[in-house]
């Protein structure tokens, strides 16, 4: 095997890592959370002014739950320690009330 052979099969392998997996990308502006004694249920949705949209919803035990929020608060520190503090959903629609009134 010739060197750009082999070069060209590294670059297959690493594709196929990158792009071998399916991953399916859901944005979500809103939320619900659920408790029972055994797991969490996070319930993220898709909400537009006619209604949701979509949902997708993840059950995890309380363990994980533990985990994704402190990943979740590490994650939010870092970003305001390089973007300001971020302002609540309630603050950021009072501020867009105030620019364009209640539509």
């Amino acid at each position: 095997m010739d060197e750009n052979e082999r070069l060209n099969v590294e670059l297959n392998k690493s594709n196929d890592y990158i792009f071998g997996e399916s991953y399916e990308i859901f944005y979500a502006n809103a939320l619900d959370v659920q408790v029972s004694i055994t797991d969490l249920m996070v319930d993220f949705k898709q909400h537009t002014p006619s209604g949701f949209l979509s949902n997708k919803k993840i059950i995890m035990n309380p363990s994980l739950a533990k985990q994704l929020n402190k990943a979740l608060e590490q994650a939010l520190s870092q970003y305001e320690n390089m973007h300001g503090t971020i302002k609540d959903i309630d603050t950021l629609q009072n501020e867009m009330s105030k620019i364009y009134g209640d539509e």
